[in-house]
Parts: C-alpha cells; structure tokens; sequence
C-alpha cells in the first residue's frame, strides 16, 4: 500500500496530581501523535510517547528518528518500505508506526484494530484500577473502583518501608472486599529478605500476583524454583530484559505484563503467544499513553486472550485533558469495544497544535 502524507504532532497533557515513576516525578504527560495517510486518503493513527524513567529514549530522541522517516519518504513510499525502516527503531516508535499501519488497514479493510490481530476478539474487557499515591488517596480510590464494579485493582508498592507497604495492602484488601483482584507491583524495590517479609505478611489478603519484587534480576528464577515468596509472582520489567524464547525460564510465574509502548507491539504478541504456551496469562499494560494509545491498548487486550483478563489501562483517569475528545469509554471498569473512538473525528486539535513533521 503506498502512502503519500506523514504528520505529526506534539502534545502535553497535565495530570490531575503527579506520578511518582521510578526516580521521576510526572506531572504531566508528552508525547507525539503519528498520522500516515494512504493513496486513497484513508488515515492511520499512532501514539509514540517514551515513558521517562523506563524507556531508554527521550521524547527527542523519539522524534528525531521518525521524523528522519517522514522527511526521507518519498511518491513510492509503501507500508512495507515503513516496516523495514522501523526494524532497528525505538520501541516507543515501533509501536507507534505499528499502531498507525494496523489502524491503516483496518480502516482500508472496513474493520476494527482487534478484528485483525484475533478471530474472535472479546466485545468488552475489563480494566484494572491503578492505585498509587498518599495511603489516604489510595483508600479512596480503593473504595471508589469497589462501588463501580471494578474487577480488579493494582496497588503500587515499594517506595515506603515493608512495614507501611504491608499495612497499606491490607488495608486496601479490607477496603475492596474479597471479590476483587489485588495485584500489587513493586517495581523491583526490595531483596529477596525484604520481598520474603513482604509475602508472608500479605499471603492471606489473596493477592493475584505481585509483579516484579526483587533488585537483583539473578534472584528471581531461584525464587520460582524454590516457592520461596508466598503469593503468585508477575514479569514486567524482566520483559524489556529478556526475549519471548527465554520466557521458558520464567515458567513459574503466573502472569507476564506487555507494555508495548516499552515493548514494541510484535514483540509484545509474540511474548504473549509464548505466555499461552506456557499456561502464563499475558495482561496487556499501559505507559500512560493518551487515550488514543489506550484506545489501541484495549483492542490488543480484546485480542490476545479469550476470556476477559482485567488490562492495566486505568492511567486515564489521571488525566486532566486528552487528545481524543472526553475520554476512554471506562463505564463501572469496563470497554466496550464498539464504543471506542474513531481517531479522526475525535482528535481533539487544541492539544495538537504544533505540527512538526507534515
């Protein structure tokens, strides 16, 4: 398929109250929204937004290699001349090339993102409440996503002592009741004696999974092997580590996080078709990309599982503004596919102002 127009735009969207990310403070979110245009005039969207303190590129890092792709295209420019280019690209801007193709083609074919990736892709999906802030906020939260219907809920961890992180699980477990999905992630703050406490104090509040708990990378396949923590364990860090081969290894676990925009989104479907193989669960995750990121993330969750395993796509509520007019179709924590938007229609301009690439 040839293509005869790229554009791009920058956008800053300030957060409700800042985000604590590794050693970052966010307090609001940039990133840039490709726009590729076809032959016949048919549009495909993508969101390319390095997550600082995780991706290893900087948003101007990012745009200087996909604007290198637009200023060099030229009238016999095709989709397949795009992939080859992105081969050795950021993962950030893989997957926003990646995410603009597959819009692309779903628009040409007259169908949905996910009808491509799946057969038989789940009509709604399920989101997954992120809690992260003062334990006073995080407790309000808690009982907010429980009187809406929430599945599940995700309590970060590790930025306090053991102690105060032990507390605030189970507090947060009394707060939600018993029907709803814990999980926890620790981003890897604590040694295998700190994660070992941690464990046995918090096994009887029924966590799903605690993702990625241990410093020292070396440590956790022992700890697999061993059943030495005492709750089920989750990857998410250890992806951009490792290759979808050398999942093997991590056998034990019991979930395994795709971030595509720290992935790339074949990287991220070939870790999940290795999952399945594996009995481990993919759970398709955000790095706080704009709704119209979210949009694409919700059609991968649709896809890459058949039965609705709750996504961790609920960073849209700590948004202030948005690209897309509204927000994400979030009702009592769930999508409803045909209720996602039409990027085209709904970009909202005022955010997009600065065209860098046309």
């Amino acid at each position: 398929m040839k293509l005869a127009e790229f554009k791009l735009f920058r956008y800053a969207i300030p957060l409700k109250a800042p985000v604590k990310l590794a050693k970052t403070l966010m307090n609001k979110r940039e990133g840039l929204i490709l726009q590729i245009t076809n032959e016949d005039g048919l549009f495909g969207f993508g969101e390319i937004a390095p997550l600082p303190g995780f991706s290893p590129e900087s948003l101007s890092e990012a745009e200087s290699e996909i604007m290198s792709v637009g200023n060099s295209h030229s009238e016999n420019f095709s989709t397949d001349n795009l992939r080859e280019l992105m081969a050795g690209s950021h993962s950030s801007v893989k997957f926003g090339v990646e995410a603009a193709l597959l819009d692309l083609e779903a628009k040409t074919k007259g169908v949905r993102i996910c009808d491509l990736l799946s057969k038989a892709p789940l009509k709604t999906i399920s989101v997954n409440g992120l809690l992260t802030g003062a334990p006073d906020e995080i407790l309000k939260r808690a009982a907010a996503y429980g009187r809406v219907g929430y599945k599940a809920v995700k309590l970060k961890v590790g930025s306090n002592n053991v102690e105060d992180d032990i507390a605030i699980t189970r507090h947060v477990r009394k707060v939600i009741g018993e029907k709803i999905l814990l999980r926890l992630d620790a981003n890897r703050a604590w040694n295998i004696a700190d994660a070992r406490k941690f464990c046995d104090a918090v096994k009887e509040c029924t966590i799903d999974y605690l993702e990625e708990p241990l410093s020292d990378i070396n440590s956790l396949v022992p700890a697999l092997e061993n059943n030495s923590l005492a709750v089920p364990l989750a990857l998410d860090e250890t992806t951009r580590e490792i290759t979808p081969g050398e999942l093997t290894k991590f056998a034990k676990v019991k979930a395994i996080v795709l971030k595509p925009t720290l992935l790339g989104l074949e990287n991220s479907l070939r870790f999940a078709e290795k999952a399945h193989a594996l009995g481990i669960t993919p759970v398709i995750g955000s790095s706080f990309e704009s709704g119209l990121g979210l949009s694409v993330l919700a059609h991968i969750a649709a896809a890459v599982n058949s039965e609705d395993i709750p996504a961790g796509l609920d960073t849209h509520s700590w948004f202030a503004n948005d690209v897309i007019e509204g927000s994400l179709p979030v009702k009592k924590g769930l999508i409803n596919l045909a209720e996602l938007p039409d990027f085209e229609t709904v970009l909202n301009s005022g955010l997009l102002n600065e065209e860098v690439l046309s």
